[in-house]
This record gives structure tokens, C-alpha cells and sequence, in this order.
């Protein structure tokens, strides 16, 4: 094998590794924990929401009725 084949291979495993370490050291998902998934109709508008606590259309809260 020439040098360039064992310098490609080099720079691909440095890649991999590279890859492994920022999946490894990114913080986990803890900022999505927090929203409200539990569907439920507007009061006001109809509107069935399906994230959070309050209406996109009329800004009603959920637990208004």
C-alpha cells in the first residue's frame, strides 16, 4: 500500500473518533422534558392543541374554561 492509502485511512479513523467524542459529550435532550404533550381543545377558539399549555391562535391557557 502506498502512503497516501495509510493517510486517507489515518484522517478516517481520527473522523470516526472524532464523531464518537461530540456524540459522547453533547448534553442529553432534558430541554424537551419539560413541555406538556397531552392534547386538548380550546375553550375559546376550538383550536386542538397539541403542545403546551396555551393556545397559538388566542393565547386562552389551558386550564381556563
Amino acid at each position: 500500500m502506498s502512503l497516501s492509502l495509510y493517510f486517507i485511512l489515518v484522517i478516517f479513523f481520527l473522523f470516526i473518533a472524532l464523531a464518537v467524542t461530540v456524540s459522547k459529550s453533547s448534553p442529553s435532550n432534558d430541554i424537551y422534558s419539560e413541555i406538556s404533550t397531552e392534547e386538548w381543545l380550546c375553550p375559546i377558539c376550538g383550536f386542538e392543541v397539541q403542545v403546551g399549555d396555551i393556545c397559538i391562535y388566542c393565547d386562552t391557557p389551558k386550564g381556563l374554561k
